[in-house]
């Protein structure tokens, strides 16, 4: 089962303040999503006609703009301390809208969440309070709290499950987060421990009725315990795909609705807490089996739900969702659409004969058949099997079918689990590489894509069966395939050099000083980053940049370790203190060059040469500002827009793209450009011409397109960028009205799509795609409008605040 949005006005046992007859909602209409703002006009206009004047209070989400630039918002979770700045920065901006529109609208604001990681929280507020808050110079977006439905409709032979566990990889020292109507605490599938919280379910919080307990407020609310069931369950003849994974679980659903499809809670809020709490509880994986009934597109989610998406991504979190059971073979729903989603679809495990599940219905069913309700799209990312999965049911009990992509979502998201649990340092990209990659080719004979259903010991075998030996970390030095010589006249023959850990570690013993062959250019912004380990003291240990192969030149190796106080070096400000510690330093601090050789030290000239060095996942970037992973770009146009161009092959008579800032354009209730840039909203942004009304500056007569300069990759990276389109009409050109945002990692020869949007009314908005870049691509990007030659239509589209930063 998967969840469908329904958008609710609530109803409060007292109103939140009676409100004047002549509010005027107009001024703020960017800043409102177009059908809260419609119900806003309308219960303005109808309360005119009241003596009272009071106005219904709506359960609405907030979005802040953030103090940090995008590239810095997405390395926030890569430290402590950046993480413990942002929520501060978060902390800070909340307060202060929550100051300014309780003084501009007394009584008609009350908070229900204050997020932690990402900017905003959600509320109830009346029309006065909705307006003040999109006055506010901080607040972004304010949006109605969607409502979704659950996506109802033994395959552990068919992905080779049974194998797995087998060879243990059951999950143990990893948590899920399942975000659904509740859960069963006392089942015997989790244990039967009559305590809350216990030992499989760590803890959680209800989202719905705001309070710390989501346990099931009566047996009817049974969807979450099956799905925590097919995750981790491991009792009463319930086993999951990660047995040994502990849960924390957010309920999403009220107590007033307990049993019924609706899902009523905070989603955004649930991510978040996830999020903010991943490393209490060692959450690697979030497990959604929601959605909406309509498809969509990608990406789709609400202004709140893409923050909260982005920041679980940002942190290394994998979220799987459920690509919905619409029966679509043309689009998947939210949220499962969103960039930072994985989104699961569901095929049969096993032949179960004819199958009607009312809106379609398989006449034949075989293993590895896509199931007709399952939706599908080029962007799905995955196939899981749903039909029949035998699980937990509230209550005690269990079923024998408990099917759906609401079925499929847990299974993979299990499985995830227990990548995370044979490698506690795999990477979030790495561990989606694993399932994408290693997962049976199955085409959906709807659409004729096919797509990779999961295979969990495939997916096992390729992270290398748990941390060490498993190869280098993504971007990380090879050493396997990396040539080392003998530095300057340092190096003896006294001890050895080995590679180990599957070319993750140089190990060193004895007095010898070595160099790569391959040369790097050292910037200002240049970073070194690596694990260190010794298990005897040498005179010297240490890493750094040369040149030119000659220890003439001081001040170019760090010591880090050693009993000798070394003048031709730079005493690193942080000192090896035993064990495995891990080193950040920031090279460019201190010199620049280029043809530099990557140096490592393990000095004794005499004595007993036993002491030892041992240099792990080394890895070089770029920090461009802020900490965190490296950014080989981070372009918020502000200083032009070198390389760009309207392509050649634009056949557009009017729409060029421009640098410089947009500035709202709306007509017939639609926002077709959106006011300011990403950012600052004062800023640069690339965009199509604007205008009013069709048929002049705004998109007409072909496609309009823009081409980017080409960027060389060298290290596995994530590449972001903000982009808005507005569309005023609807099916009017099908085949000619598109918005279309591509990526090529081979310099241009061939493009992907990163956005897809066909001829359908959208309303402009700043939204985010990414992508996973592999080490050695050459990246380009390519936007097109187009206008095709029906009726006239209002088109325009833009992108900003790009960047490629490293894993």
């Amino acid at each position: 089962m998967l969840f469908v949005m329904l958008v609710t006005v609530w109803t409060v046992a007292a109103p939140l303040a009676a409100q004047p007859p002549d509010l005027d909602v107009r001024a703020v209409a960017a800043k409102v999503a177009p059908d809260l703002l419609a119900d806003l006009r309308a219960d303005v206009a109808a309360s005119d006609e009241k003596a009272d004047g009071e106005l219904p209070a709506y359960r609405i989400v907030v979005s802040l703009r953030p103090v940090e630039e995008a590239a810095s918002l997405a390395r926030a979770f890569s430290s402590p301390a950046l993480e413990e700045r942002l929520r501060a920065n978060v902390e800070a901006k909340q307060a202060a809208v929550i100051a300014g529109v309780r003084a501009a609208a007394p009584g008609g604001f009350a908070l229900l969440n204050r997020y932690r990681s990402i900017y905003g929280f959600s509320a109830l507020a009346d029309a006065a309070g909705v307006v003040a808050l999109a006055a506010h110079d901080e607040v972004a977006f304010v949006e109605k709290m969607p409502v979704y439905y659950k996506q109802d409709a033994q395959a552990f032979p068919l992905t080779n499950t049974d194998l797995a566990h087998a060879a243990g990889a059951r999950g143990a020292g990893v948590t899920i987060a399942i975000i659904d109507d509740g859960i069963d605490h006392d089942h015997p599938a989790f244990g039967g421990q009559s305590a809350y919280p216990n030992s499989k379910i760590l803890g959680g919080r209800d989202f719905a009725d705001n309070d710390n307990d989501p346990r099931i407020d009566c047996t009817a609310q049974s969807h979450g315990t099956s799905v925590a069931g097919v995750a981790a369950g491991n009792g009463g003849g319930v086993v999951g795909t990660a047995p040994d994974a502990t849960i924390v679980f957010l309920k999403i659903q009220s107590a007033s609705i307990c049993g019924q499809n609706a899902l009523d809670g905070d989603i955004p809020g649930a991510i978040d807490w996830a999020v903010t709490n991943r490393n209490t509880y060692g959450i690697k994986v979030i497990s959604m089996s929601l959605g909406t009934s309509s498809t969509f597109t990608n990406p789709c989610s609400g202004i709140a739900e893409a923050s909260a998406l982005n920041a679980a991504s940002n942190a290394g979190m994998v979220t799987l969702i459920a690509s919905g059971n619409s029966a679509a073979s043309n689009g998947i729903s939210s949220p499962a659409c969103h960039p930072a989603a994985v989104s699961v679809g569901a095929v049969y495990d096993a032949n179960i004969g004819g199958a009607n599940f009312g809106i379609c219905n398989d006449s034949t069913t075989f293993a590895d058949k896509v199931t007709c309700y399952s939706n599908s799209d080029t962007f799905l990312d995955l196939l899981a099997p749903s039909h029949c999965a035998f699980t937990a049911s509230a209550g005690g009990g269990t079923t024998s079918c408990f099917g759906g992509t609401s079925s499929a979502t847990p299974y993979a998201a299990g499985i995830t689990a227990t990548l995370f649990g044979e490698d506690s340092g795999l990477s979030r990209s790495a561990a989606i590489a694993a399932l994408t990659s290693t997962g049976v080719p199955v085409t959906d004979a709807r659409n004729g894509l096919t797509k990779p259903r999961v295979d969990h010991q495939a997916a096992v075998d390729e992270v290398g069966g748990g941390g060490g030996g498993g190869g280098p970390c993504q971007g990380c030095i090879d050493f396997s395939s990396t040539p080392l010589v003998a530095y300057s006249n340092q190096d003896t023959s006294n001890g050895s050099v080995t590679v180990q850990d599957g070319g993750a570690t140089l190990a060193m013993v004895g007095n010898r000083w070595r160099r790569t062959t391959q040369t790097f250019t050292v910037t200002a912004n240049t970073v070194i980053e690596f694990d260190f380990s010794s298990t005897s003291q040498g005179e010297i240990h240490g890493i750094g940049f040369d040149e030119d192969d000659n220890l003439t030149n001081a001040q170019r190796i760090f010591q880090i370790h050693g009993t000798q106080n070394w003048s031709g070096g730079i005493q690193n400000a942080v000192q090896y203190g035993g064990g495995t510690q891990t080193f950040t330093i920031a090279v460019g601090d201190f010199y620049t060059g280029s043809n530099m050789r990557l140096v490592f030290v393990n000095d004794k000239d005499s004595g007993s040469q036993t002491n030892t060095s041992n240099f792990t996942d080394v890895r070089i970037f770029e920090d461009g500002g802020g900490g965190g992973g490296g950014c080989s770009l981070d372009d918020d146009f502000e200083s032009g827009a070198s390389g760009w161009s309207n392509s050649g092959s634009s056949t557009c008579s009017t729409g060029a793209y421009v640098l410089g800032t947009p500035s709202q354009q709306s007509n017939g209730g639609v926002v077709t450009q959106v006011g300011g840039d990403h950012t600052t909203g004062s800023g640069n942004a690339i965009y199509t011409a604007s205008n009013s009304s069709a048929g002049n500056a705004d998109v007409d007569g072909g496609n309009c397109v823009l081409e980017s300069p080409t960027w060389p990759v060298s290290e596995a990276s994530e590449l972001s960028v903000w982009y808005f389109h507005g569309q005023r009409d609807t099916g009017d050109d099908p085949s000619g009205d598109f918005f279309r945002l591509e990526i090529s990692t081979n310099g241009g020869a061939s493009y992907t799509p990163l956005v897809s949007i066909g001829d359908v009314r959208t309303q402009a908005v700043w939204t985010e795609a990414t992508r996973s870049i592999a080490a050695g691509s050459n990246v380009k990007l390519r936007l097109q409008v187009s206008d095709g030659a029906g009726p006239g239509d209002l088109i325009e589209g833009g992108i900003d605040d790009l960047s490629i930063c490293s894993q």
